[in-house]
């Protein structure tokens, strides 16, 4: 079960680092490569999260929607990306925070 936490963390940590790369081998995105690097990651570490806590809260409450399959799958992609890019945004505006602070 391990191995399959490994291979989502993997495609993150690997889609980081190809964009960090290609920041640092543009000039004018230079100085967007430490976000580059911690956005993908805390997007995945954050959907997964997000995500677990909806399970755990809907089956601690003991309501799982009755809705139809598609329109329940729909939904929960939908609230995993939203968690996803909340955990990105926040990420990226820590990151940039602590970069101006240090480059003062």
């Amino acid at each position: 079960m391990i191995v399959l936490q490994l291979f989502y963390a993997l495609a993150f940590v690997l889609l980081s680092i190809i964009c960090c790369l290609f920041c640092l081998a543009s000039p004018r995105l230079r100085k967007y490569a430490i976000q580059t690097l911690v956005a993908p990651v805390a997007f995945g570490f954050c959907a997964l999260a997000g995500m677990a806590l909806v399970a755990i809260a809907l089956n601690l409450g003991g309501v799982w929607p009755s809705a139809p399959k598609p329109v329940l799958i729909i939904a929960l992609y939908a609230l995993y990306c939203a968690f996803g890019f909340l955990g990105a945004w926040s990420a990226i505006r820590i990151t940039g925070r602590l970069l101006r602070t240090v480059s003062k």
